[in-house]
């Protein structure tokens, strides 16, 4: 599978994950957008608990799953990947969702490539409709 990257977004849950994972590499995210973006692009795939990060790769043709504890996860769901209400995990099983989202590498690139077409004609067609009235 390769390593296993924890990112973390303040010093604070750098030390949280160290406590909890020590075994784990950490990265802690600068405030830096394009290093931000090139961390997540050497992914193969991801678990995350950012929609952000979910969708910064995704549009970068990573399968990822977004694990939150509110309705902000839910907008994955409209690229073809998997949301989870945190309580839930639990009885799905993290191991399952890592197989799932894994087993996703090879063809999500081309789903996402579908998606973006499909969005886009959608988008034309809509601002043709609404400029030609």
């Amino acid at each position: 599978m390769g390593p296993v990257v924890i990112a973390c977004h303040t010093p604070q849950e750098e030390q949280l994950a160290a406590q909890l994972v020590p075994d784990l590499d950490r990265f802690l995210v600068p405030d830096q957008h394009v290093e931000f973006m090139k961390f997540y692009a050497r992914a193969k795939f991801g678990i995350v608990n950012r929609v952000h990060a979910g969708f910064m790769m995704a549009s970068l043709g990573k399968p990822v799953a977004v694990i939150g504890n509110d309705s902000r996860a839910l907008m994955i769901n409209n690229l073809n990947l998997p949301s989870y209400y945190v309580d839930d995990v639990v009885n799905v099983g993290v191991e399952q969702i890592v197989g799932a989202i894994r087993s996703r590498t090879v063809d999500y690139p081309d789903e996402i490539d579908v998606i973006r077409r499909q969005t886009k004609d959608k988008y034309i067609e809509a601002m043709s409709v609404a400029l030609s009235a």
